[in-house]
């Protein structure tokens, strides 16, 4: 049951304000879910994004706004860390990307894995490519292994 409300402010770590006035909850719970939208929401205002190869989360520090001794005070209420929406990768990292994964395979299956992970995975972002790319390769490695220890011993 909600009983009324409360003004809070959402820090980033660079500094940058939110401020919300969020519903008294009931529940310990109902509480953090409301400090994480509320964190997520400020990321979403100020459109933070993960960049490949830096961090994928923020801390947002959360605090009630009140008044105290008639002066305006943030008393902290929460730290909040909360997943950054991913930056699409561009063509140059996808390619820097891929060209990484397939030096971990023969070159005779470099074609086989680019080609596969390009059909069941663009469509879904050059992310996808990579992910399959990379999960195909490690998968295969053991088994190229083998073929050639087998291949040897004939």
């Amino acid at each position: 049951m909600t009983t009324g409300y409360q003004p809070y402010v959402a820090i980033l770590p660079d500094g940058r304000e939110h401020a919300e006035e969020l519903s008294f909850k009931d529940s310990h719970t109902e509480t953090y879910a409301a400090f994480a939208a509320f964190a997520e929401r400020a990321v979403r205002r100020y459109d933070l994004k993960y960049h490949s190869g830096g961090d994928d989360s923020v801390t947002v520090n959360i605090y009630r706004v009140c008044v105290s001794n008639g002066r305006l005070e943030r008393v902290s209420v929460s730290r909040i860390s909360t997943t950054l929406p991913r930056e699409r990768m561009t063509e140059t990292e996808y390619l820097e990307a891929l060209t990484d994964i397939l030096k971990k395979v023969p070159p005779a299956f470099r074609g086989f894995v680019s080609a596969y992970a390009w059909d069941h995975g663009h469509s879904n972002g050059y992310e996808e490519v990579i992910l399959l790319a990379d999960n195909l390769a490690d998968d295969l490695l053991p088994a190229i292994k083998d073929y050639q220890k087998q291949l040897k011993k004939a």
